[in-house]
């Protein structure tokens, strides 16, 4: 009797925690280090070796989703992929890739009977190429249905300027302000994960360059950190190439999925996962799928909250026709701001309708807290109105001495 009673506990016990696992999803971001082109890494076997561990590496994880770095494009993605589910007998595995035919490509890989309804698009490929290292953000949206639960769930997976330096810094900095500036004029109550090698160098962690790119701050006057880390080191130290539980891999979690995550135990939410194949330890956190969109405590803001702006005036001229115009004239300009300029005190300022034409923006003093994208990185992408003097400021095409800036649409 006594051993029939421990059999049933033990059963209930199994189903309870089958039950508890079925409820929640694991996200990993892993750079996988030059997967296709084993030569290019420390990985000392061959090409199909090397996605053989590869494959291995990502069923052992246990994750449902993974986020991949350094990947060779669609023929590796091909590979990796009917690895994969060779070697899964219990799952069906899918994926994307950012870049077909790129060395260092961006993708996704996941299980088809969690995730289902995707979609993937690079992003802010009208940005500078150059800040990104020529890998724009990929974001993959779907569908998670775990535990009877089927929720949305946006990814923006990245890999960002190497190494330490003024320079890189700087490049990284001017990424993720245009990542931050994206996510908070279209993905404000969005479900959203972002996430990857961040390759925070020269300061890195939970608190060191992530948190002065402003990811952490409430631009939804909510009360909340618009992102919180979830998962990653939260050391402030140099990256070390001899140890794979590296400083420079990270997750980060909108604030809509913060409940989700604080449902989880403690040791599921930031984790290290074994790698065979990679200097980069893959990195893990665990969600609670039945609590997505449950984190704030006031309603979510609307997508744009506030009064909509004025339209442009029909007079106003565009950047291609400021351009054309004389020194000294007095005009009124409709662009899309585009990026800070030397430090506080003016503004790039593109074309709407040519990303590729752009001039600078003088900013008075008065106007620095709110239109400067050095103070201000929301203001990135806003359509605006300016008035000023065409003029010249360090030697390029400027409007100066501005009486007014608005926000028009």
């Amino acid at each position: 009797m006594t051993l029939t009673r421990y059999l049933l506990s033990a059963a209930l016990l199994s189903s309870l925690i089958s039950f508890t696992n079925a409820a929640t999803i694991d996200i990993v971001t892993y750079n996988i280090e030059w997967l296709g082109t084993p030569g290019n890494s420390d990985f000392s076997g061959s090409r199909s070796q090397q996605i053989n561990a590869a494959a291995s590496d990502i069923i052992n994880g246990g994750g449902e989703i993974y986020a991949l770095q350094e990947i060779g494009g669609s023929r590796t993605l091909n590979d990796l992929l009917s690895r994969l589910n060779s070697l899964d007998n219990n799952n069906n595995w899918s994926g994307s890739v950012s870049q077909p035919s790129g060395s260092q490509s961006l993708a996704f890989v996941y299980k088809t009977s969690v995730v289902t309804g995707v979609s993937f698009q690079q992003i802010l490929t009208h940005r500078s190429s150059r800040d990104f290292a020529g890998r724009f953000p990929y974001m993959m949206t779907a569908n998670v249905s775990v535990g009877g639960d089927n929720r949305p769930l946006n990814l923006i997976n990245l890999h960002l300027k190497c190494c330490t330096g003024g320079s890189n810094s700087s490049r990284r900095n001017n990424a993720m302000r245009e990542v931050v500036a994206e996510l908070h004029r279209n993905y404000r109550t969005d479900n959203m994960i972002v996430l990857g090698d961040l390759n925070v160098a020269s300061q890195g962690g939970a608190n060191g360059e992530i948190r002065d790119w402003g990811i952490y701050q409430d631009r939804d006057n909510n009360g909340l950190p618009d992102y919180y880390h979830a998962a990653g080191s939260v050391a402030d130290i140099r990256y070390n190439p001899n140890n794979p539980d590296t400083d420079i891999d990270h997750i980060l979690i909108s604030d809509e999925l913060r409940a989700a995550w604080n449902a989880v135990s403690t040791s599921t939410r930031n984790r290290y996962l074994n790698t065979t194949v990679s200097d980069h330890s893959p990195v893990a956190t665990r969600l609670e799928v039945s609590l997505f969109g449950e984190a704030t405590t006031t309603p979510n803001p609307t997508p744009d909250p506030g009064p909509s702006p004025d339209p442009a005036p029909s007079n106003a001229l565009s950047v291609t026709q400021a351009l054309s115009q004389s020194a000294g004239t007095t005009m009124t300009v409709v662009g899309i701001i585009e990026e800070a300029y030397n430090d506080i005190y003016a503004l790039r300022m593109h074309d709407a309708n040519n990303p590729n034409t752009d001039i600078i923006v003088k900013l008075e003093k008065s106007q620095r807290n709110q239109w400067s994208p050095e103070l201000n990185p929301g203001v990135i992408g806003n359509k605006i109105e300016v008035t000023g003097r065409r003029d010249t400021y360090t030697r390029l095409p400027s409007i100066e001495s501005v009486s007014q800036i608005r926000e028009v649409r």
